[in-house]
């Protein structure tokens, strides 16, 4: 990507999967250079795209309610909540672009390609081979079971009038209240249309700051790990000047490991100023989506549905696992600065490095993490924790609609 040019190309890969998503819904990263009206103008069709859409859905649920069909309800609601989050996701991070540039822009200038140690480069390439292993696969999921879920009832509508001659109605992937009938096949490709594209901005803000969040949180949590090796051989002589190694690398002295250091920890403050609101949106409503998407799984007219709602299931639940991971993985490397700052050659240096080291081992105490609303760290025993409450969501629809 051409904002991504001036960064080492590791670094860069990372971010293509994420921004690919949200340059759809108009986010656009290290572009700061362009004028307000050139950067914002989109969002005078996609916000009111987005809105149409939502609001569509939620008269036919209210429609529903009217009518008494309770039951329907919790079958027609998965793609409401998507679509919830969305709008919620884009009002917490459209505000935010100028605050995770900064952090995109900061990280990559700190981000170190060259002049490692054998056990770090090992120790980074086999954290960015799982990160490009989860985006690739967090990026292929969301495109196919999108095309998938969007295309069926077209495909279907298409087979049972075109090929089998049967007298059905036209199928639309979203059920919605119009005021008007969505009869005659230029008003279902022109409805249908509106409805892929108003699902596609949905789905690319939902996965799209999914990644870009899962992403930061992994490159600072490979800057930690990093950090530590550093830590653990750097020298102890006072004098700012580093020690040669051979092949070029030089081992850092305490006060470039201090300044990193500090650098890392304003990063992760700011990454989480940027995504805490955002974390508590996701664990809101991953529960419920989970739950009413297995829900419309269960009870689906055709096996295409079925593995359709499956597939949102599975995805939903894996976009929690790995922020969880990653979000584990930043905590320890962060605490974990304190146990190679111990375990260093702190003994062999002056009064002066000893008392930086116990600054060091301290600071690492109050360790850097995303969190949702400042409150619940964000670690993989949250991730239990969600699966413990979709658990008990889904036994609670079980009990309520299992029997119709």
């Amino acid at each position: 990507m051409e904002v991504l040019k001036d960064y080492p190309k590791e670094f860069a890969k990372l971010f293509r999967p994420s921004f690919n998503y949200l340059f759809k819904i108009n986010m656009k990263f290290l572009a700061d250079d362009k004028g307000f009206v050139r950067k914002y103008w989109r969002y005078s069709y996609i916000i009111p795209c987005l809105m149409i859409n939502y609001v569509t859905q939620i008269w036919n649920l209210a429609n529903m309610m009217s009518k008494g069909k309770i039951f329907e309800i919790a079958y027609l609601l998965p793609p409401c909540l998507v679509s919830t989050q969305a709008i919620l996701k884009t009002i917490v991070l459209v505000p935010k672009t100028h605050l995770l540039t900064n952090i995109i822009s900061e990280l990559g200038t700190l981000w170190r390609a060259r002049g490692l140690t054998e056990t770090q480069n090992n120790a980074k390439d086999l954290l960015l081979k799982r990160m490009n292993f989860c985006n690739g696969v967090s990026y292929w999921v969301g495109i196919i079971g999108t095309t998938q879920y969007l295309s069926t009832p077209l495909v279907e509508t298409l087979v049972r009038q075109l090929v089998l001659k049967q007298d059905c109605e036209l199928l639309l992937p979203l059920d919605c209240s119009y005021p008007f009938n969505v009869t005659g096949w230029p008003v279902y490709i022109a409805v249908y249309g509106f409805q892929v594209y108003s699902m596609t901005l949905c789905v690319s803000v939902y996965v799209g700051s999914e990644l870009i969040m899962i992403t930061l949180c992994a490159l600072l949590g490979v800057e930690f790990t990093l950090l530590c090796e550093d830590l653990l051989h750097v020298t102890t002589n006072n004098k700012g000047k580093r020690e040669k190694l051979g092949n070029g690398k030089e081992r850092m002295t305490l006060n470039d490991v201090v300044k990193r250091h500090q650098k890392l920890c304003v990063l992760s403050k700011k990454l989480e100023e940027a995504f805490n609101q955002m974390i508590f949106v996701d664990l809101m409503f991953v529960g419920l989506t989970t739950c009413f998407f297995r829900y419309a799984a269960q009870y689906s007219r055709g096996p295409t549905y079925m593995a359709n709602n499956y597939v949102a299931v599975i995805s939903s639940l894996v976009y929690v696992l790995y922020l969880c991971y990653y979000g584990e993985l930043l905590m320890g490397a962060s605490v974990r600065i304190g146990d190679m700052a111990y375990h260093s050659s702190w003994y062999r240096g002056d009064k002066r490095y000893q008392k930086t080291i116990l600054i060091i081992i301290l600071r690492s105490q109050t360790p850097c993490c995303l969190t949702s609303m400042k409150y619940a760290p964000v670690t993989l025993n949250m991730f239990t924790k969600v699966m413990s409450s979709t658990w008990s969501y889904f036994s609670l629809m079980n009990t309520v609609y299992g029997d119709n």
